[in-house]
């Protein structure tokens, strides 16, 4: 039924801890590389897998005050790009998403509106903005074929997809009436989901072309 689990913590430090197994009872949580991976305390977490396995993390990083990613490479946690601290001030919203191939990473904060940077397997580069309204809760995702999408509060709710190096809107703006506690996925059927709080918990649905015009749509038809 569940064949891993995976759980980043706050407590003194950041660690990531792992519980395999085909059922939950009996099965003990086991420490992915050290039991504490940060340097000093950390908030907003966030964990991705790519294809091949490989964990990653990006939290607010405490000892520097900015954002930081780390990758496990099976036996240690490392920096991505090789230092704490990828953002110029403090990120405490963020997300992580990673590319299926591992080869191109996405991290997006509140910085000057809504902060996306991307590693490329050597160093970091700042994309353009999707916007610089202000921002706090956000969430990203990467389609099948590489394309970054975004997900956050400005304009009551809006998702963007990367492309040429233009951001694209995708579907009406503030159909989500805001996007508190924002997640995003893409599913295997082209489409783009989105998950926020607002009177409930709310599903949303498009496809990854869709256009301006082309409107979020309610799953299952009521809140939840």
């Amino acid at each position: 039924m569940f064949r891993n689990l995976y759980w980043s913590i706050t407590r003194l430090g950041l660690g990531l801890i792992t519980l395999t197994g085909s059922l939950l009872y009996g099965q003990q949580w086991q420490d992915v590389g050290t039991a504490t991976i940060s340097a000093g305390g950390s908030s907003f977490n966030n964990v991705a897998v790519d294809a091949q396995g490989n964990y990653y993390v990006s939290y607010y990083d405490l000892s520097v005050s900015k954002g930081s990613v780390q990758k496990f490479n099976g036996t240690s946690w490392s920096y991505v790009g090789g230092s704490a601290g990828i953002t110029t001030g403090f990120a405490t919203y963020n997300s992580l998403s990673v590319a299926q191939s591992g080869n191109t990473i996405y991290y997006t904060n509140q910085g000057t509106g809504l902060e996306v940077r991307q590693f490329n397997g050597t160093s970091w580069t700042q994309l353009t903005s999707p916007t610089t309204s202000t921002v706090n809760y956000q969430a990203s995702a990467v389609s099948s074929a590489n394309t970054l999408f975004t997900y956050s509060t400005h304009n009551s709710g809006t998702v963007q997809r990367y492309v040429n190096g233009v951001w694209e809107q995708v579907g009406n703006n503030g159909f989500s009436n805001g996007a508190t506690f924002a997640e995003m996925v893409i599913g295997s059927n082209n489409k783009v989901y989105t998950c926020n709080v607002s009177s409930g918990v709310r599903v949303y649905e498009n496809t990854i072309t869709a256009t301006s015009t082309d409107n979020w749509t309610l799953v299952g038809g009521q809140y939840r």
